[in-house]
């Protein structure tokens, strides 16, 4: 007798998801968590944009299990902002974040960025300043990745509009200074947390966890990817669905999923 897969831990996202409406969040969800069993201490996760996530879309998710949510800040200086094309106000933020924990929400993270283009000591200063008066359980702070040939939106700017790797490295340890004085732990690999967080908490007992997609508290044999170029761990090997859209519809087709 075949068994029902046992979901322990679910991430929407890499792009935003909120840009989909509530009902068609719920429609989505619904059709994954079909014929599966959600274990008890399950843990469900959402990326969200702060220019767009809804009162309505929080609730959804929370009917449907969803306790962290994750927010793309990036930069909160306007003039970086502009030059990565992603204006965001940090009223945007606050109110993303407020709504997400009278939504119920019970860890709310931000992904940060060093490494920009336009970035100084002094803006990536403010930027951190701004985002402990909201004091989200954990921050992401990675290191910019410049790849022009494969994202669009860093053809708006080029090489020398970055800051070097000595004052890039001048950004990171401004940023992780500010976060350490502040309450935050340091996890490991640009990752931060508060010590009533549960990542902080699997630190400190030694069950924190990585796999390929970053930090976790559970540690399962089985990740599956569902989407285009969603990738999948079956404990013996990688596997990645096709990177176009296209591509994506046609395995489909030739496996009758659709």
């Amino acid at each position: 007798m075949q068994q029902a897969p046992v979901i322990r831990e679910l991430h929407l996202g890499g792009g935003t998801p909120t840009f989909f409406s509530a009902t068609n969040l719920e429609r989505i969800l619904q059709l994954v968590l079909k014929d599966t069993i959600v274990h008890p201490l399950h843990e469900f996760s959402i990326e969200g944009h702060p220019n767009n996530t809804t009162i309505e879309q929080l609730e959804t998710l929370y009917k449907l299990g969803f306790r962290r949510i994750s927010y793309g800040v990036q930069d909160n200086d306007p003039t970086v902002q502009k030059i990565i094309n992603r204006i965001q106000p940090f009223e945007h933020v606050k109110s993303a974040t407020e709504n997400a924990r009278a939504t119920g929400f019970t860890s709310v993270n931000f992904d940060l960025i060093y490494g920009l283009p336009f970035q100084t000591k002094d803006s990536i200063k403010k930027t951190i300043e701004q985002v402990i008066t909201l004091m989200p359980d954990r921050i992401a702070f990675y290191s910019y990745a410049h790849v022009p040939w494969t994202s669009k939106a860093q053809r708006l700017f080029d090489e020398t509009d970055l800051p070097s790797a000595e004052d890039k490295i001048g950004l990171y340890l401004t940023g992780k200074q500010l976060l350490l004085e502040n309450g935050y732990a340091d996890i490991g690999m640009d990752h931060f947390a508060l010590p009533h967080d549960a990542l902080y908490k699997a630190r400190i007992d030694g069950s924190l966890h990585r796999n390929f997609m970053g930090y976790t508290t559970q540690h399962t044999s089985v990740l599956l990817g569902l989407g285009v170029s969603a990738i999948s761990d079956a404990g013996t090997a990688f596997a990645q669905n096709d990177k176009t859209l296209s591509g994506y519809y046609t395995a489909l087709e030739e496996y009758n999923c659709l």
